[in-house]
């Protein structure tokens, strides 16, 4: 019996196939991380938020829902617009304008758009029961329950 001793008729592995199997390893193990961390960013990104970057009241809003005219006051009879520019909106985000008399809610509108990136949303608000009273209004952009930013009127 030779236990313990080493059997010197087996045939080594070549070095060059070592290196080569070391090297493949190492290739595999960091694109598997560079898959894992572009993974993490893509679900990092998809759950962010949409940005608010302004929003200004207007007498109206072009086709593309930039501000016709900014203005802070609205006549009795108008009907309200209100122009959003957004930064990383994607069209499956739920955005809301939550408008408001006197801190006290009005209703929610939705947006509806097929627009994503930076850009330009409208919303507007139609008095069904005309004029509207005198006093302070708000309006706040919302996404899920999260009040993104909010503009005072009157």
């Amino acid at each position: 019996m030779t236990r313990g001793i080493p059997n010197t008729n087996q045939a080594r592995p070549d070095p060059d196939a070592r290196r080569r199997r070391a090297l493949w390893g190492l290739v595999r193990s960091i694109l598997v991380l560079v898959v894992l961390i572009a993974l993490g960013v893509w679900i990092a990104l998809r759950s962010r938020p949409p940005r608010v970057i302004e929003v200004v009241p207007a007498t109206a809003l072009y086709d593309n829902y930039r501000p016709v005219e900014a203005t802070e006051v609205f006549r009795p009879d108008d009907t309200f617009f209100v122009s959003v520019k957004l930064s990383d909106f994607r069209p499956e985000m739920e955005l809301s304008a939550r408008w408001k008399y006197q801190d006290r809610p009005i209703t929610e509108t939705t947006l509806n758009t097929d627009y994503a990136g930076e850009g330009y949303a409208g919303f507007s608000l139609i008095n069904d029961n005309p004029p509207w009273p005198v006093g302070n209004y708000s309006v706040e952009i919302v996404y899920g329950n999260e009040v993104l930013a909010a503009q005072l009127f009157a």
